[in-house]
């Protein structure tokens, strides 16, 4: 997260360009599961992910910034079981665009949007 006149705390960050292209959506995947939730990805660019992801936390609360390419995010039954904890999660999308579902719900994201999740509940909001 970046705040005008103050410093900003560096965390956890992936930028798929330092990857392979046929590892760049499981190294994203990964590193989003790790930091952020469970997610499976599918590019909309011929198996290529461009995306930079840096995380920060204050406190309780964690911040993702994300940059990417197009692509599909899903979270599944399978996703959203192996989550250790409830939790809600507020996504902004700062440059790109992406198409979220989750259990069958699906909305499209757009620089600006913020999307809220609830773990273990049903549909992305926008």
């Amino acid at each position: 997260m970046t705040f005008p006149g103050r410093h900003t705390p560096q965390g956890p960050r992936i930028d798929t360009a330092a990857y392979p292209p046929a590892e760049q959506v499981a190294q994203w995947e990964s590193h989003t599961r790790t930091h952020v939730l469970g997610v499976r990805c599918h590019s909309a660019t011929a198996g290529t992910l461009h995306a930079v992801q840096r995380n920060c936390a204050a406190g309780l609360m964690r911040f993702a910034e994300l940059r990417v390419s197009p692509h599909a995010v899903e979270r599944g039954a399978a996703e959203i079981a192996q989550e250790a904890a409830p939790q809600a999660v507020l996504l902004m999308l700062l440059e790109g665009e992406a198409m979220f579902g989750q259990d069958g719900h699906w909305v499209t994201v757009v620089p600006g949007d913020i999307l809220a999740l609830r773990s273990r509940a049903a549909r992305p909001r926008a």
